[in-house]
């Protein structure tokens, strides 16, 4: 983590809940059905055929996945 900015753990979880496309404060199983739900329309499956696409996919399931993961340690899932 060296050269990292330090992290703001207010702005993580607004950022998060963003991402997610809820708002601050929803509970747990929201944050799962919003991942379950984004991840279906995002997954990089989905768009095997067309690389821009592909690459797009990618980068947004890993920001979904970081937002559920930070999310659910926050609200202690």
């Amino acid at each position: 983590m060296r050269g990292d900015p330090p992290s703001d753990p207010a702005a993580d979880r607004k950022r998060w809940y963003r991402t997610l496309e809820l708002e601050p404060g929803a509970e747990l199983a929201d944050v799962r059905k919003a991942y379950r739900r984004l991840l279906k329309k995002f997954h990089p499956d989905r768009f095997a055929n067309d690389p821009e696409k592909l690459k797009v996919a990618t980068e947004v399931t890993r920001q979904l996945t970081e937002a559920h993961s930070g999310l659910n340690r926050y609200l202690g899932g």
